[in-house]
């Protein structure tokens, strides 16, 4: 399992431990997101795309299957 976290899930774990122990390690036990918050979820992509924008010639970092030090390159 991997012990790594995100701003999200590190804020999360600042809120409360227990919610970011369970999107850790038991994902299931939690309640999925209502369509509300999908629809957050796609603003917040459409609000990164217009970001990418705003850098011509710059370019995204996957999170995942990267590790932190190929991040910072």
């Amino acid at each position: 399992m991997s012990t790594s976290l995100s701003k999200s899930l590190y804020t999360k774990g600042l809120q409360c431990q227990k919610t970011l122990w369970l999107k850790k390690y038991n994902k299931t036990a939690l309640t999925p997101p209502n369509t509300a918050t999908i629809a957050r979820f796609k603003e917040g992509d459409v609000v990164g795309g217009l970001a990418c924008d705003l850098f011509p010639g710059g370019r995204e970092i996957p999170f995942k299957g990267t590790t932190f030090s190929q991040k910072d390159k």
